[in-house]
Order: structure tokens, then sequence, then C-alpha cells
């Protein structure tokens, strides 16, 4: 099927449960929404017969507002997405600073970055290149151990347990996180867990999403 227009794509976790609590987003809801021109499109028919957000490289992505959900701090976190990406040369997943100073995340299929100071690099896994396969991908902090997944398995890493690099994802100045940003690819599912998840947590909802997109 033809892909058609974007208009936007709503938070389903129920998390602020309709937005009556504090610090709640507009709405009660986080809500991606075009990003620059020629925005992304749907495509009815994506990722095994599921609907999917179609990115091209050089054309506009998503973003969602800066909202302290995603201000992870020096704690735990974890980010997947169920994508297939032509082209990894962009984001999967990105929170940064307007100007040079100030933390940074970068989720790209196959390498996770977190960053704080004047432009400085204070954490980056190693590297992995994916297949253009439909994949779920997952960035994960655990304590000093930060590692990038695909399908379930650990792909790139970072561990910084032996000389803890107090990498703090905080308050961010940009407006914005961006998902798609310079990337190639179909993006159907983003989940963003703040705070530890176990390994068998981890695991069941891996198989869940595998399971769900018919993933090999």
């Amino acid at each position: 099927m033809g892909s058609t227009g974007f208009g936007s794509w709503t938070d389903s976790s129920g998390r602020w449960d309709g937005g009556a609590a504090p610090g709640a987003p507009d709405g009660g809801k986080h809500v991606a929404l075009p990003h620059n021109v020629n925005p992304p499109s749907i495509v009815a028919n994506g990722i095994n017969g599921r609907p999917t957000v179609s990115f091209v490289s050089g054309n506009g992505y998503l973003h969602l507002d800066n909202h302290e959900d995603f201000h992870f701090g020096l704690g735990d976190f974890l980010i997947l997405e169920v994508a297939k990406v032509s082209s990894a040369t962009g984001t999967l997943w990105s929170l940064r600073p307007g100007a040079t100073g100030g933390s940074e995340e970068s989720f790209a299929p196959g390498l996770l970055c977190v960053s704080f100071g004047l432009g400085v690099s204070n954490g980056c896994t190693t590297s992995f290149t994916p297949g253009t396969e439909a994949h779920v991908y997952a960035a994960r902090r655990r304590s000093d151990l930060f590692t990038v997944r695909v399908d379930g398995a650990v792909r790139a890493t970072l561990d910084r347990s032996g000389s803890p690099p107090d990498i703090f994802v905080n308050m961010f100045t940009a407006p914005y996180a961006f998902i798609g940003q310079d990337l190639g690819a179909q993006i159907s599912e983003v989940v963003v867990v703040v705070g530890p998840t176990s390994d068998a947590e981890l695991g069941k909802l891996e198989t869940h999403l595998e399971t769900k997109y018919a993933l090999p």
C-alpha cells in the first residue's frame, strides 16, 4: 500500500492518565510531530503488515517536546525501537543541547553516545553495523554499563564501571527530542523506560516486540 501524509504520533502508554497530575505534558500525552520540510509519511502496510512511519535521510523527521520524562540523570534507562533501517547515518532517538554546552544523548542503530560539557564526548559504545532487515533496537544504561542490543543480543558496549564517569543525562537546552533525524528508515514503535529494567523484563519486552512484528 502507498504512503499517506503524517499528522502526529501519540503516546499510548497512559503514563500520565489524561494529564491531571503536575508536570504532565500538554494534554497528558507525548505527541511526536513533523519537523522540518518533507516530513515522514505513514506506510499502512509497513513492517510485516503493520503501520510504520517512513523516514527519508535528509528530509524531515519527528520531534517531541523536551520533558522531564526524558531526563535520566545518573540513573538507568532503556530506549527500544522497532525499525527497518536502510541508511544508518542518522539517529533513532536524540536529545541534544541547542548550543555547544549541555548534555546530549544520541542513539543510532549501531551506536549509543551520552555526553556533557562543552562538546566533550564522555561515553560512546563501540559501533555495530546492522543489516537492512527489520529489528528490535535497544539502547540501555545499567549502572555504568551502556549497551546497544539488536534482537535481544548485545552488539555494542561501553563499560565505565572501573572509572565511573558521572555521565549525567539531565536538563537540556534544546526544546525537542528527535526521532529519525537524518535517517533512512521505517519505524513502527518507540518505547522509553526511565529507571532500571531487569534482564528478564527486557527479554520479555524484546520477545513481545519480535513476536508482534513477526521478526526472525
